[in-house]
């Protein structure tokens, strides 16, 4: 290459650095259940819709991390690998993804003053790898 192509792909670089594409996948729910107790009918199986549930998992700057709702943060900050999310410390959840981007989320919640009320959420659901630009 020469001189004068080289300086153009430095300018490109310069100019377009601050755009960088991080490696995301939007996933939402498919199918939800859950086990609960300490709630108003003690313990007990139910089937959640979870067709409005999304989770976003991405990779940005050099880690996966996964978000729940569009929440700010992070249920996992540092995910594994896109295939993997367990917890660091202090929760019980975990995150699946199949090579065929087939999630599988289980996560324990507390509700309640004294947190006493517990579900134990599992649901399953696609994902599909999008494109976004981060600054």
């Amino acid at each position: 290459m020469g001189a004068e192509h080289m300086k153009c792909m430095s300018l490109v670089l310069i100019v377009f650095s601050p755009l960088l594409f991080a490696e995301t996948y939007l996933c939402r729910g498919d199918a939800g259940a859950g086990v609960e107790n300490g709630g108003p009918a003690g313990i007990q199986s139910l089937i959640y819709d979870v067709s409005k549930f999304q989770l976003r998992l991405s990779n940005e700057r050099g880690h996966w991390s996964l978000t729940e709702n569009n929440d700010a943060s992070p249920i996992f900050e540092h995910c594994e690998s896109q295939y993997r999310c367990v917890p660091e410390e202090g929760f019980f959840g975990v995150f699946y993804m199949t090579k065929s981007h087939v999630f599988t989320y289980v996560i324990q919640k507390a509700y309640g003053h004294d947190l006493s009320w517990q579900i134990l959420y599992s649901i399953k659901g696609r994902c599909e790898l999008v494109n976004e630009v981060s600054h």
